[in-house]
């Protein structure tokens, strides 16, 4: 039994709909990236936090971590949007919901914010994973916490942790694409009004797009994971 519907693939490319395509596509790269530098710088003050001595620190990080990770994304991103500006107040609420394009801002903060929750745990184990006789051997010369967390730990951990990384990294660009309709409507196959079998043929094409862009990310992740392991093979 077929479909009563005859599939026209050239609206795909058709003007204006194929220039639409590729701007999403775009919008989508532009999502993941700024998403990507927030949850990095924030993951690793995170990660670093849930190892230093301070009780307190390892309380707020722990508890942000499993918040943030437990809780799924899209209950975040509504929450955020919808509750988010009532946290500061009735006056500023206002002022929030005024905001032009709040939901493309809520879109890259929510993923960045929940990214970071996994970068965390990343770093968090290539901490653990560095033996307590660097720690000391770099106290050892006069150093103090800051410094050594600083010159070598962190960038020691960072190396560590690269496969990983860049897993989350691919992750953050396979998590943008809900927010099409969901959040900020990136792609213009979310419009419903066209009909479903019209937002399937669009869908369908999005995919190799994003195909392409997860498997050219993974030429270089096995690239930099080489060169990373031709640096550590030479190393004295």
């Amino acid at each position: 039994m077929g479909l009563a519907y005859e599939f026209d693939w050239s609206v795909l490319w058709r003007e204006p709909f194929g220039m639409m395509l590729l701007k999403g596509l775009g919008l989508t790269i532009f999502i993941g990236l700024t998403a990507w530098i927030i949850a990095l710088s924030l993951g690793i003050i995170l990660g670093t936090m849930r190892v230093m001595p301070s009780r307190s620190l390892r309380f707020v990080s722990t508890l942000y971590v499993e918040v943030f990770r437990n809780i799924p994304l899209i209950v975040q991103l509504f929450f955020w949007f919808f509750a988010g500006p009532m946290i500061f107040g009735e006056t500023m609420a206002r002022q929030i919901n005024q905001v032009s394009s709040l939901n493309f801002y809520v879109a890259i903060i929510g993923l960045g914010l929940y990214t970071a929750s996994r970068i965390a745990e990343h770093v968090r184990a290539g901490y653990t994973s560095i033996g307590l006789d660097q720690y000391h051997a770099v106290l050892s010369t006069g150093m103090t916490q800051v410094q050594m967390y600083r010159y070598v730990i962190i960038p020691y951990a960072l190396r560590l942790t690269i496969p990983p990384l860049t897993t989350e990294f691919l992750t953050i660009f396979k998590n943008s694409p809900p927010l099409n309709h969901d959040v900020c409507g990136q792609f213009p196959f979310a419009d419903y009004s066209r009909g479903p079998v019209r937002n399937l043929r669009v869908g369908v094409d999005d995919h190799p797009k994003m195909v392409l862009v997860i498997l050219g990310w993974g030429v270089l992740d096995n690239f930099a994971e080489t060169v990373q392991g031709c640096f550590w093979s030479h190393a004295p």
